[in-house]
Order: structure tokens, then sequence, then C-alpha cells
């Protein structure tokens, strides 16, 4: 089973934004601010996890769940921009998952992840259905 990377960079109220990698290719990611592991408000902990390809009856269909994470369910990889904290009146699109983009930048004025179904096609081919493990560190800078 391939091992693939999400290195945390950045993190504030605007959000938690890293990169992943996933094999040769890189995509930037973004999550909730660190909240204490609370469900629906954090992102979550530092750690591997395995990934399986599953249907989410929320979306619809098939994606990526992250599995058996501590104190909370249905973590998903998906698409979306915004994942900042929803109590300090920022935009998010997440409720502890992790969404994937091409590009970090600006959107409406707050830090985002731009081009996400595009990262997130790209991301399903390489990957093709196959489980695999993430390995979650933080670098902040």
């Amino acid at each position: 089973m391939n091992t693939f990377n999400l290195v945390r960079e950045v993190t504030g109220d605007q959000g938690c934004f890293g990169v992943l990698t996933v094999g040769p290719r890189s995509f930037q990611t973004g999550e909730l601010p660190w909240r204490n592991n609370e469900a629906d408000l954090s992102h979550i902990p530092i750690g591997t996890y395995q990934c399986d390809w599953l249907l989410s009856p929320h979306f619809n269909r098939n994606l990526y769940h992250i599995q058996n994470v501590p104190q909370r369910q249905d973590c998903l990889i998906h698409m979306g921009n915004w994942c900042g904290d929803t109590k300090k009146g920022f935009k998010s699109d997440v409720e502890g998952c992790v969404i994937l983009g091409l590009e970090q930048g600006l959107m409406d004025g707050q830090e985002a992840v731009l081009q996400s179904v595009r990262a997130l096609a790209q991301v399903e081919s390489i990957l093709n259905g196959e489980s695999f493990l993430l390995n979650i560190t933080e670098q902040y800078s």
C-alpha cells in the first residue's frame, strides 16, 4: 500500500494550509484550524491514516474516506475552497475534512485553495480507487 504525505505549513483562523504529495505530483490542501480535535471544528490530529475509496452519501459519489480518526467519523478528501473558523466569521466548506486545490490564494478576501475540482479529479485519476496511507505532519514556518 502506498503512503502519501500531507505536510501542514501555515495555520490561522482562515484555515490550515499545506501540501499533499501523491507520487511525483503536489497538491495544495486546506483544513480547519486546530481546535483540540473538536468534531466539525478542528483539523485531523497528526498521524498516519488509511484512506479508502467509498461512497459518500453526503456528496452522492465515491470519495476517499480517512479512516480511524480519533473521536471522529466521516473525514473525507473532497473539493472545496474555504476552511476557516466559522465561529470567527470565516467561510468554510469543511467540517473536519481535507480539501484539495492546485493553488492557494485569496477568494472573496479570504485565504483559500483554488481549482479544487481539477485537483480532486487529478488525485482520483492517479490513485484510481486504490487505498493508501496518509501521513499527516506539521512543519510550520
